[in-house]
């Protein structure tokens, strides 16, 4: 095959940060290797992808399309009607583009992007970071050369479909972020506590709670804590009530940094964050959010705690006193930090946007000379 002077990829993401990070980690990657390579991003208008992807460097162009899952009958045969009309929209968008390839990076806007590419045919693939894949991807696993997992037990759920292993990509600057040194008994533990970028309610609740006891632990604790905007207040109100000194933001914008200086990290179990948590070798005390598609966060949370690099707290079982009983044996017993940090470093995937660069490129050429 003679390589073309620039590829011209179409990535659909949307959503969350989960579904977009690892769109733009491949896309960057694509750019990295094939510097003149042309990326647009497909997603849904509202969306996040709409205020992220121009901040981040990339255009986003949007289709019409709607959630299908765990909604009424009636908003299902609207979701199926706009699914018909985001899928034309697709099509135009591709024709003009004339893509060599369609990546699926997650989210329901894959649905219209993926039929279109399937129709046009465009060669095309997706990427489930869940270990237990969802609606959208089982439904388009059938259409699509090859399924990238972030685990190798992901195959089992796709049976008869192409997959390949390759982790879940990551950001560059987190992939760089180097291994913390061994924390001493006398040395304070840094505790990152973070909800997605509308934070977690339960969990912020649950951080004031454990307030004054966190308050007692000083100065053998230290504490980043990010909110969200909606609890931004009360919970910095809560914390100076008790005592507490942390930093309270609505927002981290400098997660590689952030995840640098931390010793033990309190999150939801989404798996982007799972992804960037191992390749940073950070231990964690996950908290699945119960409402996830398909559950998916509990089954990436207890894949976690299964292999020795975290330990999970069920949000129905979340409270101060339950955060207190997980913390305390880790601030007496660094070494179980460090294990579960040589643990979760050992999960880690950090070559997973180059691997999925790779696979793509040997799909492109072996298409092409297929077509000979």
């Amino acid at each position: 095959m003679t390589q073309p002077a620039a590829w011209r990829l179409v990535i659909a993401a949307g959503g969350t940060g989960g579904h977009i990070y690892p769109g733009i980690a491949v896309a960057r990657r694509f750019l990295v290797r094939y510097p003149d390579t042309e990326v647009l991003f497909v997603g849904h208008a509202g969306g996040l992808e709409e205020r992220l992807l121009p901040q981040e460097g990339f255009r986003c162009m949007t289709v019409t399309v709607q959630a299908l899952q765990g909604r009424s009958r009636w908003a299902q045969i609207r979701a199926l009607g706009a699914l018909g009309v985001g899928t034309l929209q697709a099509m135009r968008l591709l024709r003009r583009m004339r893509p060599h390839l369609v990546i699926g990076a997650g989210g329901y806007v894959m649905g219209p992007v993926i039929c279109a590419a399937a129709l046009l045919r465009v060669p095309r693939v997706l990427m489930e970071q869940n270990l237990r894949p969802g609606l959208t991807v089982r439904s388009l696993a059938r259409y699509a050369q090859c399924v990238f997992t972030a685990f190798a037990d992901s195959a089992l759920h796709l049976p008869g479909r192409t997959t390949l292993y390759t982790g879940t990509p990551v950001r560059e600057d987190i992939c760089q972020v180097e291994s913390s040194a061994l924390r001493g008994a006398e040395a304070p533990l840094h505790l990152l506590v973070f909800g997605g970028s509308q934070g977690a309610h339960h969990i912020n609740q649950a951080m004031m709670q454990a307030a004054p006891w966190l308050a007692a632990q000083q100065p053998r604790i230290r504490l980043v804590h990010q909110t969200g905007e909606a609890d931004c207040a009360e919970v910095t109100q809560a914390y100076a009530h008790a005592g507490l000194q942390a930093e309270v933001v609505p927002f981290l914008h400098d997660m590689a940094a952030r995840y640098r200086w931390a010793d033990l990290v309190l999150c939801r179990a989404g798996a982007s964050t799972l992804a960037e948590l191992t390749v940073c070798g950070k231990p964690a005390i996950l908290v699945p959010y119960p409402y996830a598609a398909d559950d998916h966060q509990r089954h990436n949370a207890l894949a976690m705690q299964h292999q020795g690099a975290a330990q999970v707290i069920f949000d129905a079982e979340l409270s101060g006193a339950r955060l207190a009983e997980v913390l305390e044996p880790l601030l007496d017993t660094p070494d179980l930090l460090h294990q579960q940090a040589a643990q979760s470093r050992a999960l880690g995937r950090p070559q997973a946007a180059e691997a999925i660069v790779t696979a793509c490129v040997q799909l492109l050429q072996t298409t092409a000379e297929g077509a000979l």
